[in-house]
């Protein structure tokens, strides 16, 4: 992460070295990785003169106490190894009778294990640094309202199905269920902690993957998932002449022109 301070304030300029202070503001750090209820090393690298072509640098680290039952994942590219398993993936299935395929663009999925939280009420972050991580994401809420049902990110929690909603969560969710709110300014994903997870000190598998194609939204969401979202999805796009229905139709149609031709 890049955090620029141009402003700092002259302490003591007689001193060898010079003396400045720079405040850096808790906003700032939002997306900084954090441990529920433990101690975060943040590092600093400060750059004299940035316009420079070899200017002087300095490094320090700041050991900060982080708040019990706040847990923060910022997942690039760099750091993915460190954080748990970000994968980019194609999701689909190709029918090859009639050469369909239900295919997805680019899918992000982020894996991780053993996450801490504080009870019910904590919040986990995960934070899509990954250029390709948040286009997959913006695929699947850039036209959704305010408070809609992202169905096309998913979400599981100790293999419990969580629904993901678009900067806040609807009026008829309440603090009791978890949930989780996608922050669309930010490209990150928070989940809010219900009851079902009173009194545990961590969730034992976390998944989110952005972009899911039908397959996945199924096998999350099973029965409970209704009105799919196909927006992503060859076989359901604008030009597309084939449905469901008359995809069962042409089989069993073929099937009894068979039987009675034996």
């Amino acid at each position: 992460m890049l955090y620029s301070n141009s402003s700092a304030t002259a302490v003591n300029t007689t001193a060898t070295p010079s003396e400045y202070k720079f405040n850096v503001g808790h906003t700032s750090l939002l997306n900084a990785p954090v441990r529920s209820g433990g101690n975060t090393t943040l590092r600093f690298h400060l750059i004299n003169d940035t316009t420079a072509t070899s200017p002087d640098t300095f490094d320090f680290n700041v050991t900060a106490q982080t708040e019990a039952g706040r847990t923060v994942y910022y997942v690039d590219g760099a750091n993915a190894g460190e954080d748990g398993a970000l994968t980019l993936d194609s999701d689909g299935l190709t029918i090859p009778v009639v050469d369909y395929a239900l295919s997805v663009d680019d899918k992000a999925t982020y894996d991780k294990e053993d996450v801490p939280i504080n009870g019910s009420g904590s919040n986990v972050t995960v934070h899509f640094a990954n250029s390709t991580a948040q286009s997959a994401l913006d695929t699947k809420v850039g036209d959704l309202a305010a408070a809609g049902w992202a169905k096309g990110v998913t979400m599981q929690a100790d293999d419990n199905p969580v629904r993901a909603y678009v900067d806040e969560a609807p009026d008829d969710v309440d603090d009791e269920s978890s949930y989780a709110v996608i922050n669309t300014n930010d490209n990150d994903i928070r989940l809010h902690t219900g009851d079902d997870f009173e009194d545990e000190d961590e969730i034992d598998s976390l998944s989110v993957t952005a972009n899911a194609g039908f397959m996945e939204q199924f096998e999350v969401y099973g029965l409970g998932l209704s009105g799919l979202d196909t927006s992503s999805f060859s076989l359901f796009s604008s030009g597309s002449v084939m449905s469901f229905s008359g995809l069962f139709l042409f089989f069993g149609g073929r099937r009894r022109d068979e039987e009675q031709a034996s």
